[in-house]
């Protein structure tokens, strides 16, 4: 489980290049993804959705992530994939 909080935690991280995002957090193995103000955490979360996978709105405009603990390398990758997409739609409105 260490290696998926670890990978969790990075590919988070690299994340805070969007301009979007002001900043990411992982506490075991939940993630958080604060959002700046001008792109909402439900409107991202509604997308991902559509992108196959469910996250939830938090106050404070972020979206928190609870990978299920049967998951792998690879869906995690996807699901930051998925965010970085819905994020780019969202940056680009």
């Amino acid at each position: 489980m260490t290696e998926l909080e670890q990978l969790l935690a990075r590919e988070l991280h690299d994340l805070t290049a969007r301009t979007a995002v002001v900043e990411t957090r992982v506490a075991g193995f939940l993630g958080g993804l604060t959002l700046t103000d001008d792109i909402s955490a439900e409107a991202v979360t509604d997308e991902l959705v559509e992108h196959g996978f469910v996250t939830r709105p938090l106050r404070g405009n972020t979206v928190q992530i609870s990978p299920p603990f049967i998951t792998t390398d690879d869906a995690i990758r996807q699901l930051v994939a998925a965010i970085d997409t819905v994020l780019s739609v969202q940056e680009a409105k």
